[in-house]
């Protein structure tokens, strides 16, 4: 399969990224935000947030920056459509047979830590460390304002914060410890959960099964947003 593993990167690049004013609220430590709002709103009840904080960077590209890229993704079959082909992708990774949530697709991400200097920092580390990408931009909130609220099997709560995220290039690298494959999916294919790639010369057909319906929509909501950007942009 077109992926490329990497037991150890460089240091994280310098954080350089743009970041839209919308975003001011998480140019913060992690520590002075929950600080600032140590609980949330989670159908209709108050929840402190005694876990953390996390995040996902979701990343979304168009046809011609991601044949232009260099990217190591794999081709798209050749009966796939032009049509198709022009669609925006977003990159989905797989999370390991060994961590939680076995074989289930996300986009990168993770906790950010207390010695992150802001929540942005933490989501563009995470983005680093698992896929070996650089995030040149910070656009906007994905999903809901308040974040997505997980807990775990110990009774922590947290809340996770998707970013619509540009990078330096598309060339992933992937953690094995964390993720075990990649892939970029269309809007229509991550709807229905599957997605058209070529592998080695013969077509095939990939289930992405995510990892909630809440990721799923981020997602989704994820294209919403990028179609907004490019839009503002043009």
């Amino acid at each position: 399969m077109a992926k490329e593993h990497v037991h150890g990167k460089p240091s994280l690049p310098e954080f350089n990224a743009t970041v839209d004013p919308t975003l001011a609220p998480f140019q913060i430590s992690q520590g002075t935000y929950l600080e600032n709002n140590p609980t949330v709103l989670y159908k209709s009840t108050e929840y402190h947030i005694n876990g953390g904080i996390g995040s996902g960077a979701v990343v979304i590209t168009d046809a011609d920056v991601f044949a232009k890229s260099g990217s190591n993704a794999t081709e798209l079959p050749q009966t796939t459509m032009a049509s198709q082909q022009q669609q925006p992708r977003v990159l989905l990774v797989r999370r390991a047979p060994t961590d939680s949530s076995p074989n289930l697709w996300e986009v990168p991400g993770g906790a950010v830590d207390f010695d992150d200097p802001t929540i942005l920092h933490g989501a563009a580390r995470e983005l680093w460390e698992e896929a070996g990408l650089h995030a040149t931009a910070f656009h906007r909130i994905v999903g809901p304002e308040h974040g997505q609220v997980l807990t775990t099997r110990r009774g922590r709560l947290f809340v996770k914060f998707h970013f619509l995220v540009d990078v330096k290039s598309y060339d992933v690298k992937l953690d094995e410890n964390e993720h075990s494959d990649f892939c970029w999916a269309t809007e229509a294919e991550c709807e229905v959960g599957t997605v058209k790639r070529r592998v080695e010369g013969q077509e095939t057909t990939l289930d992405i099964p995510f990892t909630s319906e809440a990721q799923k929509a981020a997602i989704m909501a994820g294209f919403e947003a990028w179609r907004k950007v490019q839009a503002a942009a043009n």
